[in-house]
C-alpha cells in the first residue's frame, strides 16, 4: 500500500495521519492529491476526474450506438419484394427460398446452379412446327380412314377404333419430333385426334347422308374420341 509522504502537512495547517493515507499509483506519479478529486488516466489522454470520465464514456457509447450503421435487410435479386438473408454460395447474390437451388456443394442461385431441362422436354420452334404438321396430317388421314370404317366403329369396335386412332396420332407426333415429349406435344396430339373426329363427321355429312340427329346419337364415335385422346396424350407423357 502506497502512502503520500509529501501530503503529510498540507498548506493551511491541515494535518494528516501518517499511516492512514492509501493512494492510487496514478496520484503518486502526478504529485500531491490532497484537494484533487479522484481521477483516472485513459491511454495517453489527459487525466480527467473519475466522474467526468465515466460520463464521457457513457456519452461516447451512446453516440457510437446512434451513429452505427443499421443492418439493412437484403432483397432477393429475382424477387425484389421478398426480404431474405440467404446468398448464393458462389456469386454471393441474394436469393430467397423460391429461387434457391440446393446442390451437393450448398445453396446456389439458378444461374450458378446451371439448371438445364431434360433433352426430351427441351424443344425449339422447329420442333413445334414439325409436331403441328404431324398432328395435322395424322388428323386428316385418320379421319378419312375412320370414315371408311365407320360401320365398324360402334360399341365394342368403337373402343378398338379409339385405341388405334390415338396410338397412331401420338406415335406420328413423337416420330416427327425425334421422340420428344411434354404437355405442348400432348396438346397437339389431342388436337390431331379431334381433327380426325371432325374429318370423319364432315365426310359422313357430305357423303353418307348424315343429319344432325345422327350426330347426337353418335355414342360410339364419342367413346372412340375420348379413348383416342387419352391414348395420344399418354404416348407423349
Amino acid at each position: 500500500m502506497l502512502v503520500n509522504v509529501a501530503a503529510l502537512s498540507a498548506p493551511g495547517g491541515r494535518q494528516f495521519n501518517r499511516a492512514a493515507q492509501p493512494l492510487n499509483p496514478i496520484s503518486v506519479l502526478r504529485g500531491p492529491s490532497v484537494d484533487r478529486p479522484r481521477c483516472a488516466r485513459i491511454g495517453k489522454h489527459t487525466c480527467f476526474p473519475l466522474a467526468t470520465t465515466r460520463a464521457k464514456l457513457i456519452a461516447g457509447c451512446r453516440r457510437r450506438l446512434l451513429l452505427a450503421p443499421k443492418e439493412v435487410d437484403m432483397q432477393c435479386a429475382a424477387h425484389p419484394k421478398v426480404e431474405t438473408e440467404l446468398t448464393c454460395g458462389k456469386c454471393d447474390k441474394a436469393i430467397c427460398p423460391r429461387c434457391l437451388v440446393q446442390g451437393p456443394v450448398g445453396a446456389r442461385c439458378p444461374e450458378c446452379a446451371n439448371i438445364r431441362r431434360i433433352p426430351t422436354y427441351n424443344m425449339s420452334a422447329a420442333t413445334f412446327w414439325r409436331a403441328g404438321g404431324a398432328a395435322l396430317g395424322a388428323g386428316v388421314a385418320l379421319g378419312v380412314a375412320w370414315w371408311i370404317f365407320n360401320p365398324l366403329s360402334y360399341f365394342f369396335y368403337g373402343v378398338i377404333v379409339g385405341i388405334a386412332v390415338g396410338y397412331a396420332t401420338g406415335e406420328l407426333v413423337s416420330l416427327a419430333t425425334n421422340r420428344k415429349a411434354g404437355p405442348p406435344l400432348q396438346a397437339l396430339a389431342v388436337a390431331g385426334v379431334v381433327l380426325a373426329y371432325g374429318m370423319r363427321v364432315a365426310l359422313l355429312f357430305a357423303f353418307s347422308n348424315w343429319v344432325f340427329r345422327d350426330l347426337r346419337v353418335d355414342l360410339g364415335g364419342l367413346i372412340a374420341l375420348g379413348i383416342a385422346g387419352f391414348i395420344a396424350a399418354g404416348r407423349l407423357r
